[in-house]
Formats: C-alpha cells, structure tokens, sequence
C-alpha cells in the first residue's frame, strides 16, 4: 500500500518567518499529518476526506493543549508553561494540482511563568495569518486520473508562495508590514513498501518591515524614550527598542512519516532556520579578538516528534501526541551541538513542550 504523503505540504514549504510557532501551527508546518490516506481507490473508506469538482473545499480545526517542559521542574527552578491552542486551515483545490489555503491559529494562556512570552495570565494570542498558494505538476496523458509527475527516482515535487500578513503582536512589535516565503519540497511517497515517506523543503523568507529594529508606542511606554531623543523614531511617535528585525531567513527541513498501520502515524520532523538582520556589524578598536564581524544573525532549530491515530474509518478525526522543541543549534558556551529533538541540558528553559491534541478534517 502506498501512502499518499501530507496533504498539509503546502504549509511546510510555506512557513518560515523564522520566529518558534505555537505547537498547532508548528504540526502542520512542519509537514506532520496523520490523517493519511492511500492511493489505491479499495484501500479507501467511501468518505475519505479529499477536494472534489464538486466540493473542492478541504480544511481542519485542531484544539490542543500544549505544556512546557519547565512545568514538571522541581523547586526554585520550575517554571510553569500551559497553553490552549485552536488552529484553523482551509484549502481549495483549483485543478492541475494548484491549491490556494489560509492558515490561522489562536493560542490561550492557562499558565505562565516571569520570562515566558506571555504578557500576562490568560493572555489571547493571535498568531499571523498565512496564505499560500502551491503547486505540484501533474500528469494527464495516458494516466485514468491526474497523477503527480515525478522526477527520476518516484521523487514527487511541490513548489509554494506564501504570505504571513502581521496579525499577531509580536510582529506588530516588529513593525512588519510582510513576510513572502517562496519553497520547494522533494518527497519520496513510498518506501518499504509505501510505510515510509521522506520529505526535503527549502524555504527563503524576506521580510518587508517599518523600521530595522523592534519599537513600541511612545505614548504607551513615555519612560522608555529621552525628550526629543534619537531613540524616538516615526515622527517620534514610536520608540525604538535596539533589538534588530531579521531582514532575510533561510529554512531547511527533513521530515520522515512512517506509518506503521493504515491509522497510525509516525513523524519524525527536523527544521533549521539562519535568520539574517538588516544591519551588518564591522570590526572598530572596541572590537573583541573572537568576534566575527559579520550581518547579524540568529539560528533556531525545531525538532518535533509525533504519534497519530485516526480512530473513524472515514479519517475525519485524528488524535495525536507530539513533543516540539525549539531551541538554539548551539549550546549556551557555543561549544557543543544541541540534541535537537529533546531539552536534556535546560529543562526549565521551556524549550521543550509536550502537547495533546485532537483534529477534525472536513
């Protein structure tokens, strides 16, 4: 049985402003989906959940409740982190395998901790809005139905553009006007005999952003700026807070779902970002010897692992398990690799979170 791999592809070649994504939006844009279907029409329940001529609507509403791994410390260091999350996707399926969506998710805070991203107890956050449009070339001749076109190898290919509009906070704080990722996917559907897929995206972003660093109201925060000082910025109307915006971002993911049985489903997702500021930095006498004077930049990497398992024979639910973290490549002395896909170093530092959840497709 071959698996027909995510249908949530365009969100991973879509995703990559380089900021860490509650968990909701990290599955999905990490390529991890567990309402697999297949591609031989018997292997198929009558109501399998695809787009249709009909009907070429398709979507998602996930609700999941996410835990730092901070919660579970004990003592002075435990720093507690709970968050309930409703994550909502559509899609349109337009023919020859082009497909137009939008993403959206909103996070509640149940609990929270002095240095978490929380502005305070039972905070609403809502997250950017994603649309994206991708495209997987299809063949038609001599084929009984549309089928991908593949490259030497069975190597399916996808291509996408999506657009993160600043709906959320933080990127209001950002002063970001718009974030544009163009990607490319290769994935390989059907190893061991169609339980093991392999995916490979590259993703560049740039941001269109106001100002080159993060500023806030200057009537909201008048302490923060001197009288007719260089830090008020817009008219003086903002005040510049010194943190540096990321001009540019470069992702990289390698993900691999295997399916140990037609409902259960195993994800195994890893994403570096190289995220690049707008101003570069070069050598004067206050220089020290061991900095490289360079353009600014920041990495991230997320390593996300997950279980799923579709109980209903029409793959309309899915209930999954999934431990993200998302944390620097680099320990903090910049000497040795992190383990990308749990926090064994710093537990209280919430890099690592836990979370259940539950989807319904349609």
């Amino acid at each position: 049985m071959k698996a027909r791999f995510v249908t949530g592809l365009c969100w991973l070649v879509g995703l990559g402003t380089g900021a860490a994504a509650p968990v909701a939006w990290a599955q999905s844009a990490a390529g991890i989906r567990t309402d697999v279907a297949t591609e031989h029409e018997e292997d198929e329940p009558a109501h399998a959940i695809r787009p249709s001529d009909a009907f070429p609507l398709t979507g998602e509403v996930r609700l999941d409740n996410t835990v730092g791994l901070g919660t579970f410390v004990p003592g002075e260091a435990k720093r507690a982190s709970d968050d309930l999350g409703l994550f909502l996707r559509a899609n349109v399926a337009l023919g020859h395998g082009v497909n137009i969506g939008a993403l959206q998710m909103v996070s509640k805070n149940l609990a929270t901790n002095v240095d978490s991203g929380a502005a305070r107890l039972y905070d609403t956050v809502v997250g950017d809005t994603l649309l994206t449009v991708s495209w997987t070339p299809m063949r038609t001749e001599g084929a009984r139905k549309p089928e991908a076109w593949l490259l030497p190898g069975g190597i399916k290919l996808a291509a996408s553009l999506a657009a993160a509009l600043p709906t959320s906070r933080a990127s209001r704080f950002q002063t970001r006007v718009l974030a544009l990722t163009p990607g490319i996917a290769l994935i390989k559907p059907d190893l061991f005999g169609g339980r093991l897929s392999v995916l490979y995206a590259f993703g560049f972003t740039k941001n269109f952003n106001r100002l080159t660093t993060t500023a806030v109201d200057a009537v909201s925060f008048p302490g923060l700026a001197r009288p007719d000082g260089p830090e008020l910025v817009s008219g003086q109307s903002e005040i510049a807070t010194g943190t540096l915006n990321t001009s540019f971002a470069i992702r990289n993911t390698v993900a691999v779902t295997w399916l140990p049985t037609p409902r259960i489903a195993v994800g195994l997702t890893y994403v570096l970002y190289n995220n690049f500021k707008y101003n570069d930095f070069s050598a004067d006498i206050y220089t020290a010897l061991n900095a490289k004077p360079d353009r600014g930049r920041s990495d991230l990497q997320w390593g996300l692992v997950s279980v799923g398992y579709t109980p209903d024979p029409d793959r309309k639910w899915t209930l999954s398990a999934l431990a993200m973290t998302a944390s620097p490549p680099w320990s903090a002395d910049n000497r040795t690799l992190r383990f990308p896909f749990f926090d064994f170093r710093s537990s209280a530092d919430n890099y690592t979170s836990l979370s259940l959840s539950v989807n319904r497709a349609f």
